[in-house]
């Protein structure tokens, strides 16, 4: 027996599913319908009919298609779901049309003789007229409707190929078996009600959960070659229908597949303040202007009241999650506003609680935002006033708050996770009552700008608001909720203003947030209990205090902090690219394939072919941050010819500028010692490839991968082995090198063990860097600027035979050790330059000028036209660039 799963259940749920092997229907929540009641829920129609008083109809819908339906009735009871459209359209414009239903009917028997059960699909027109495909016709007396009915006349037959599917748990369809059956077509004398009749009825209690694929528009088009007017369709449903019988069915319409599909009605309730129930699992939408959802994994049940009322029953005391039944009733925010809508918003909540085991009431806020290449974020806060029991967890103790007369405990979590496609990063911030009632009733009212500010006031980035809501957690527990009074004040629109995009150069480091990619650059902080707070381009604040390695650290006892800015994409040209797609390249046998050198996001090593048919490969990993092209045809290449396109090519000139301000330092030990200056990254070609990945997989040859430079212009004592991250043989004395208009005495460390750890280069200036004067100096600290030759440095290093091929990174770094301090990084600025001996041409300009005007151009990888270092390419650099080349004509 195969497994029947809706399509938007999760891989886990199926995976679990998969495991106890038994036959299911996959609803995420029960909209419980007792009543005559009809509209539109979650994208799907529904509708009950009972037309006896005392009977025990009812009918349970979920998200997706799936309803089922119990009965114990005398008189007429029907249930029906299905789709609505947005406008009706004409039956022959949805052209060839498939309905997907799977079922399970179970007949327990009938009082009368007048006892029937039917089931099948209808489509109904906008003049009010009816179209019944009919599956199922059952009764005690074995005769059929159109017996019971009389004044049907037969106006047509028809032969049809329908289908059943057997699907997989993903839903792959795993056999098609094909039926050819025939239906006739029968009208009442009015034309208004067309009867579409099987010849041979499907069995009731019939246990076959087999896909039924029935083609709908071919019955319709019998009905239209009949001389009947079928129309505008408005909607198409399937139903279950009954009489003096007692039963129940389970039906699953998974698909209504046209090859023009129309637009459809997602919610629509004829009386949306008629109260709803809900059951288990999971459901939400919106009813009179506010937001519901009910969320579980355990029983549970909730009322949704108007206008913003609900009640709530749960037993969830067998849970071992760290949530349990969740039921929420509040508002949405309209999209795009500032977080300052939910600072000028408001909560006033009664509720009357009845529990027992551990739970939590109160408010939940979120900020959604922001959305990168790299991962998802957002915010959420809860403002608990009822909870018994309630735990921090893993939560940290951010402080706490007090507003009109109550105080809150603040607790904090980040939680990270992890997926297929974009990471999810959630601070979490709980306020916590310390008055907190653990049962009866409860009387609130929030006005939360002193809590939004409380989370702005820790640097979080303060995305655009999404819902405020009253929110019941019954981690495990048993109880009832009855809310009396919710109303939530939310204020006009409130623009953003840019505030979002310029939070997304926010820099927001300290010990559970390490590094930060904005832009180009790349931001980053050692050790633990150090901070850096701030805009990206503008002022960063750096901070950190004197202490250990976290406990869970196998790095020495160092008191070792540091600050770096680094470039980490020098050039926007690789977007232009050609790509392999499912095709191999595979020089000397590697085998690697193409990736689309997609430098904001972290993506695997790779290889691509621009419209030269130049091959290159590139690496953006965070560890390794570098990129190179091969700049010949074909997939073969040497060691040497790998560097001579790379991003910092020989005619550009790269320049770190800095502007510090470093504060006192306090809590020195003997070791305590302040470094500035630079850091620069390269990389060495001649090493031997031995796997597919030949940027990380080689055999040792004497050779090391690359080197790492530190350039020490500020110092207090001569920096060296206490900054590698690896056990060093003696340090060997290079000499001393001139750079930039400084003297530095340079000195390398090479790795004790092995080739995996490349050498460091220390480069201490001669005399320390001396401090500057200006007027906007802080108090108390002293400033430190200077610019770095890194190119300069670079090429009198060669000079020592070290293989320092191509730079992959260069930047600016502040490394501290035994002590406490701060320091504002004013500005830190990396730079490349085109050689001034850079020839030039009138392509050159047109390219440039193409590209500053928006057009499609494709442009060389290696070619730099940012001759002011600015950063960018713009006019300017088309003005710089036509004079150099005048100059160079005269």
């Amino acid at each position: 027996m195969k497994i029947h799963t809706k399509k938007l259940l999760s891989a886990m749920t199926a995976a679990a599913l998969c495991t106890v092997n038994v036959s299911s229907f996959s609803a995420n929540s029960d909209l419980i319908i007792d009543h005559n009641s009809s509209g539109v829920n979650n994208g799907f129609y529904y509708e009950l009919t009972n037309h006896d008083e005392d009977g025990k109809a009812q009918m349970n819908t979920a998200q997706s298609g799936y309803f089922d339906c119990s009965w114990d009735n005398e008189e007429d009871f029907s249930a029906v779901r299905g789709w609505k459209f947005a406008a009706p359209v004409e039956y022959s414009k949805l052209g060839k049309t498939f309905l997907d239903y799977t079922k399970f009917v179970n007949v327990e028997g009938y009082s009368s003789p007048k006892g029937y059960f039917r089931f099948g699909i209808r489509v109904r027109n906008s003049e009010g007229s009816t179209f019944t495909i009919l599956e199922i016709d059952d009764s005690v007396d074995g005769k059929s409707i159109i017996e019971k009915n009389k004044g049907y006349e037969q106006i047509a037959v028809l032969k049809s190929r329908d289908e059943f599917r057997a699907t997989s748990i993903w839903g792959d369809t795993t056999d098609v078996k094909y039926l050819d059956a025939e239906y006739t077509i029968y009208s009442s004398p009015d034309k208004k009600d067309i009867l579409c009749l099987r010849n041979e009825p499907f069995e009731v209690n019939n246990k076959s959960d087999e896909d039924r694929w029935v083609c709908v528009s071919d019955k319709l088009g019998a009905i239209a070659q009949a001389g009947c007017n079928v129309g505008d369709i408005t909607d198409i449903t399937v139903f279950a229908e009954a009489a003096y019988s007692k039963g129940d069915a389970r039906i699953y319409i998974s698909k209504l597949d046209a090859e023009n599909m129309p637009e459809l009605v997602e919610n629509e309730t004829v009386n949306e303040e008629e109260p709803i129930t809900l059951k288990d699992k999971y459901d939400e939408g919106v009813r009179t202007g506010h937001y519901y959802m009910l969320s579980s994994a355990t029983p549970a049940k909730m009322e949704v009241l108007a206008p913003s009322l609900f009640n709530a029953q749960w037993d969830s005391t067998e849970n071992t999650a760290s949530w349990g039944s969740v039921f929420q009733r509040g508002k949405k925010f309209e999209e795009g506003q500032s977080y300052k809508a939910l600072s000028n918003s408001s909560i006033d909540y009664s509720l009357d609680a009845d529990v027992e085991g551990r739970y939590f009431a109160g408010v939940f806020a979120e900020l959604d935002g922001p959305q990168t290449n790299n991962y998802n974020s957002h915010i959420e806060m809860f403002i608990i006033d009822a909870c018994r029991d309630w735990s921090s967890g893993f939560n940290v103790n951010a402080g706490k708050i007090t507003v009109d007369g109550n105080t809150y405990d603040v607790y904090s979590k980040t939680t990270a996770l992890e997926g297929s496609f974009k990471s999810q990063r959630i601070p979490t911030y709980y306020f916590v009552n310390r008055n907190a009632a653990e049962s009866g009733t409860v009387s609130v009212k929030h006005e939360l700008e002193p809590f939004v500010d409380f989370i702005k006031g820790k640097d979080e980035f303060m995305g655009t608001p999404s819902q405020l809501t009253l929110y019941v957690d019954g981690i495990c527990s048993k109880g009832n909720i009855k809310v009396t009074k919710n109303e939530i004040s939310l204020p006009e629109f409130t623009a953003d203003n840019g505030e979002y995009e310029k939070q997304l150069k926010k820099v927001n480091l300290s010990d559970g947030k390490t590094e930060s990619r904005v832009d180009n650059n790349m931001y980053s902080i050692i050790g633990a209990n150090a901070e850096m707070h701030g805009l990206a381009g503008e002022k960063l604040e750096c901070k950190w205090d004197k202490s250990s390695q976290p406990e869970w650290s196998s790095s020495n006892d160092d008191e070792h902090h540091g600050f770096t800015i680094k470039r980490i994409k020098y050039n926007d040209n690789w977007d232009n690219w050609d790509l392999i797609k499912g095709n191999s390249y595979n020089p000397s046998n590697t085998g690697f394939s193409g990736f689309k050198p997609d430098l904001e996001n972290t993506v695997p090593w790779g290889a691509a072919q621009n419209e030269n048919s130049e091959w290159g490969a590139f690496d953006t990993s965070p560890r390794n941050d570098w990129l190179v092209d091969f700049g010949q045809s074909g997939p073969s290449y040497t060691n040497t010819e790998m560097w001579q396109n790379r991003p910092f090519a020989d005619y550009d000139r790269v320049y770190v500028d800095y502007n510090v301000d470093l504060g006192e330092l306090t809590d020195e030990s003997d070791a305590s010692n302040c470094i500035i200056g630079g850091i620069i990254e390269c990389k060495n070609a001649d090493f031997n490839y031995t796997s597919g990945d030949p940027f990380r997989s080689y055999e040792y040859n004497g050779d090391y991968v690359g080197y790492y430079i530190l350039v020490a212009d500020k110092w207090d004592k001569e920096p060296g082995k206490e900054l590698l991250g690896f056990l060093p043989r003696d340090p060997v004395e290079l000499g001393k090198i001139e750079a930039g208009g400084a003297v530095y005495n340079a000195k390398i460390y090479y790795p004790e063990v092995t080739v995996a750890s490349n050498p460091y280069i220390i480069l201490t200036r001669e005399e320390s860097l001396k401090p500057v004067k200006a007027e906007d100096i802080p108090e108390k600290y002293t400033r430190y600027e200077n610019t770095i030759a890194v190119s300069d440095i670079i090429d009198q290093l060669r000079k020592y035979e070290l293989k320092l091929h191509w730079i992959s990174s260069a930047g600016f770094t502040i490394h501290s050790f035994g002590n406490a301090g701060s320091a504002v990084i004013n500005s830190a600025e990396i730079r490349a330059i085109p050689d001034e001996e850079k020839l030039f041409t009138a392509e050159d300009v047109q390219q440039l000028k193409d590209f500053i005007l928006g057009k499609n151009v494709r442009i060389n990888s290696g070619n730099n036209y940012d001759l002011n270092g600015d950063g960018v390419w713009d006019t300017y650099d088309l003005c710089l660039m036509r004079n150099r080349i005048e100059q160079e004509t005269t």
